[in-house]
């Protein structure tokens, strides 16, 4: 996707306010990549601007409830609609979020289209409730204990594994992507049977590791440009 502007950077570094500056400026409209402001009235901790104090358009905000499952598949075809929208007009869009992976699915260039996911931090939780607790820590602790699927739970079957391979198979996926931080990320130790469990349903699978330090993603790209090849053979 060419002849946008993507604003980027950790929590709190001013990336709203500069966006909009830019957005006005061009006379165009911001595109949220947030994981998190898609869902309406989950205003506290997300630094959603407030409707009031927007001076340009703010898309990709208060577009589903928390109750609803909103994948990452959902979210490249919503964005890139919006996007695509600013572009006819002959705007140009300016996305605008700290949430890596939603920024790729709208900019990916590689054809790759992800048609589920299992993002730890942000999908995979919203896949359950809280239920009504007078006391909400308790609540809290109820649903992160019936989140089935989690492989920072403990599940001496590990379903995970096979939930993968069941809603990859589902979803017509042509092959599977895991994304491991390295040394510290809990699901390294569920990959060999990710791994073995893929192979036996006759799904190819690629690992991709990274860490907080990299800056330079050239050896990531090449990994994902083989294993899209890969997929097209």
């Amino acid at each position: 996707m060419n002849n946008i502007i993507c604003v980027v950077g950790p929590t709190a570094s001013g990336k709203s306010s500069l966006a909009e500056a830019v957005a006005l400026r061009l006379k165009s409209a911001v595109v949220s990549v947030d994981a998190m402001q898609v869902y309406r009235g989950m205003d506290v901790g997300t630094a959603k601007t407030p409707a009031g104090e927007r001076h340009c358009p703010l898309l990709m905000v208060d577009v589903c409830d928390p109750t609803e499952s909103y994948s990452v598949q959902r979210f490249q075809a919503d964005a890139r609609s919006c996007a695509d929208g600013l572009l006819a007009e002959g705007r140009t869009p300016v996305l605008c979020g700290g949430t890596g992976l939603y920024l790729d699915a709208v900019i990916d260039e590689m054809g790759l289209h992800i048609v589920a996911d299992d993002v730890a931090a942000q999908s995979r939780q919203y896949r359950t409730d809280a239920p009504e607790r007078d006391d909400a820590l308790n609540a809290l602790a109820e649903k992160f204990a019936a989140m089935g699927n989690c492989s920072v739970l403990y599940d001496q079957e590990k379903n995970r594994v096979k939930w993968i391979v069941d809603t990859a198979k589902a979803r017509s996926a042509k092959g599977v992507l895991v994304v491991l931080t390295k040394f510290c990320d809990p699901e390294e130790f569920d990959y060999v049977m990710i791994k073995k469990a893929c192979e036996a349903a006759d799904l190819p699978l690629t690992l991709v590791e990274v860490d907080r330090q990299m800056v330079r993603f050239e050896q990531v790209r090449t990994n994902l440009e083989t294993f899209r090849d890969l997929l097209k053979m």
